[in-house]
């Protein structure tokens, strides 16, 4: 916790194009997160999402809920499980 992130994103293509700063700041806090996208099980810390909490992280993280998560996930990767981070910061 407390480490400073930039956040950033392409100009144009990616690896061709200069990247642009879209924010930097601090994280407040990071956890662990492991998913099993056949089964649609979340972790956050050993803890095992339940209900509408599940469709809530996929929408913290950009997708209209956790069914269209996993179709990403399994369009991308490939892979029937996932170990990551989840990080947070502060809002602007």
């Amino acid at each position: 916790m407390g480490q400073k992130v930039s956040l950033r994103q392409w100009s144009g293509l990616p690896y061709r194009s200069p990247q642009l700063t879209l924010r930097e700041t601090r994280l407040s806090l990071v956890q662990r997160f492991r998913a099993n996208w056949e089964t649609g099980q979340l972790w956050v810390d050993g803890v095992q999402l339940e209900g509408s909490a599940v469709d809530s992280f996929a929408r913290a993280d950009g997708f209209a809920d956790m069914a269209a998560m996993t179709g990403w996930f399994l369009a991308n990767h490939k892979e029937a499980q996932f170990d990551g981070f989840v990080m947070h910061w502060p809002a602007p």
